[in-house]
């Protein structure tokens, strides 16, 4: 009787990761067992916004929106703080509420070409778990002061904007060992100058 105990101990063990694991591609499937799902990817599904039932998806961990048409960042998202991965890539996003700080365990924030976004991009500095951030495509020419709270970001993609120069604080963010920095209007003395700025970190990566 214990050897068969500890079998279903097992099976049911080995069926919570298979479960956790699983990535859902539709509300409908998702909206079946909403307690099971904490992987959700909806890209490409030509979303103009996301349905407030999203906020049943109590456990939901990653959430992918990217290649839609959402407009307005979902003020229930800033309330789903078991999220660590939200990819809002090639959207049209305007703004970013001032709530997203409420999602202390956000890992992984991605807003690749949404170059619609205003000054509320600065909201993400609240964002104190980061560490990739992506930021390719959002034809700005400067970083927001706020992301020098960013202690634990790894990564930064800033690929495809306006810069000419990068802020001296930004080798004040510690952990920071990967910038990626193609398509810019950088000259190769700021480029040196990046570099300097990141030498005595073994692992740094610089890429264009």
């Amino acid at each position: 009787m214990k050897s068969l105990a500890f079998f279903l101990s097992i099976v049911f063990v080995c069926n919570c990761f298979a479960q956790k694991d699983t990535v859902y591609t539709s509300f409908q499937d998702a909206f079946e067992q909403p307690d099971s799902v904490y992987h959700l990817d909806l890209s490409q599904k030509g979303l103009k916004e996301l349905p407030k039932a999203t906020s049943l998806l109590r456990n939901l961990e990653t959430l992918i929106l990217t290649e839609n048409a959402i407009t307005e960042f979902p003020e229930f998202l800033c309330e789903m703080n078991q999220l660590k991965k939200l990819d809002f890539g090639h959207n049209y996003l305007e703004t970013i509420p001032d709530q997203i700080s409420n999602l202390k365990q956000l890992e992984f924030l991605g807003l690749s070409w949404n170059y619609t976004l205003d000054e509320s991009l600065t909201n993400v500095g609240e964002l104190l778990s980061l560490k990739e951030l992506k930021m390719d495509g959002l034809k700005i020419e400067e970083l927001p002061k706020s992301f020098i709270a960013l202690s634990n970001l790894r990564a930064l993609d800033l690929s495809y904007n306006h810069f000419s120069e990068l802020p001296k604080w930004l080798k004040k963010l510690p952990a920071l060992i990967r910038i990626h920095l193609g398509n810019n209007h950088l000259s190769i003395d700021e480029i040196e100058k990046v570099k300097g700025h990141f030498s005595d970190r073994a692992n740094f990566s610089l890429e264009f």
